[in-house]
């Protein structure tokens, strides 16, 4: 920053520590930080650092670590959740630090001023609060008494109808076309195996290999949320446990389908996890009793300039040296659609994916048996010969 120069300077409230001018326009201090939706997204979940006033377990450092659970960062948290967070220990020290944190970007941003200060408001009515003095603990944010200070009362003024300024010179800008290097690949550098370029698969390789007449409902999905309740789904399976008991299931289940917020388009856990357990009495009376069960096996093959990587998601291990490769699809439409090509939920269109991971696994020695896709939702068993 070149202080001497004649020109406004537009700089974070953190940029400017060390730094005076004689005019200072203070903004975003109408932002509420400590709005209960906008806290818990931006200083609650997630990972944040926190020390205990009083040490806890004999420790007063703590990491919180909360996974993701919102679809999207539009969606607001149900309400169970939110008292329940604000009931945790934790909630209260991490929002006292919030607190501590705008007092002080509050007094670097109002001691940069050497003669004047302005602060301005974007909420566009009469008696704006300006919500950070508030939650720093100054005043309670009102025009009125808003540095909580008798001696210190502000000059307001309306400067919604100000013109903006005019530039009467028009900007010059110079064109330069850049050579295409050919030797570089637009391609991403890592991929996800679901997106690896699809081969040609013939009907006659894609066989239904069994009907487990059982299907998951109601299952309440559309086009927005049918990926979503897929993956819910896809977490409820991988964390399936045939040594537990099936209530037990059920309620592991039942926990990450509230963590993903599916209570109305999953209504009846029970139903994914008999879902499962057919697929595993099935895989048991075909196969044999499985030397090992392994889910979600990491997976990472090198292609010329990309990467593959991802996760298997179910080897039944007849043995060391010999499996059953499964890949859950949780598509709720009929048998017939998966088994028409140029169909988009055709099977065969998985036929690039599960060949990578067959790959992967006789590259590393192991014999792939059979290469199969479960449709979950529909109790489906499908068979790819690669």
């Amino acid at each position: 920053i070149d202080n001497s120069s004649d020109a406004v300077k537009v700089l974070t409230y953190h940029k400017a520590k060390g730094l005076e001018w004689n005019y200072v326009i203070l903004s975003s201090l109408d932002d509420n930080s400590l709005d209960v939706q906008s806290f818990l997204k931006k200083n609650f979940w997630g990972i944040n650092e926190l020390r205990h006033p009083e040490p806890h377990d004999g420790y007063n450092y703590i990491v919180q670590f909360l996974p993701k659970i919102l679809a999207t960062s539009s969606t607001n948290f149900p309400e169970p959740i939110v008292r329940k967070c604000q009931e945790l220990p934790n909630y209260k020290v991490l929002e006292d630090k919030e607190r501590k944190e705008l007092r002080h970007l509050l007094y670097v941003g109002v001691t940069r001023a050497r003669d004047y200060l302005t602060t301005i408001s974007k909420q566009g009515k009469s008696a704006p609060v300006l919500y950070w003095l508030k939650n720093a603990g100054i005043s309670d944010g009102t025009l009125a008494n808003l540095w909580n200070y008798d001696q210190l009362q502000p000059a307001i003024e309306d400067i919604t109808g100000t013109p903006c300024t005019e530039h009467t010179e028009t900007p010059k800008y110079t064109f330069y076309k850049v050579t295409k290097n050919h030797d570089l690949s637009d391609e991403p550098k890592f991929l996800s195996p679901s997106k690896l370029p699809k081969i040609a698969f013939e009907q006659e390789d894609v066989k239904i290999l069994a009907n487990l007449n059982y299907r998951i409902e109601p299952y309440r999905t559309n086009t927005e949320n049918q990926a979503a309740a897929g993956t819910c789904i896809h977490n409820i399976f991988a964390v399936y446990n045939p040594a537990l008991s099936h209530k037990e299931n059920v309620e592991k289940a039942t926990s990450i389908r509230n963590g993903n917020l599916m209570y109305e388009i999953i209504p009846d856990t029970e139903k994914v996890i008999i879902s499962i357990e057919k697929l595993y009495a099935w895989l048991k009376e075909t196969y044999g009793e499985a030397a090992a069960v392994k889910h979600e096996v990491p997976f990472i093959q090198s292609l010329p300039g990309q990467v593959v990587h991802g996760e298997i998601d179910l080897l039944w291990m007849l043995n060391e040296q010999e499996c059953v490769l499964i890949d859950f699809k949780n598509f709720p439409g009929d048998q017939a659609t998966i088994t028409t090509p140029n169909n988009e939920h055709y099977a065969g269109n998985y036929a690039s994916q599960l060949k990578a991971y067959k790959d992967v696994l006789e590259s590393s020695g192991l014999i792939v048996k059979d290469t199969l896709v479960y449709y979950s939702v529909m109790g489906c068993v499908m068979k790819l010969n690669l």
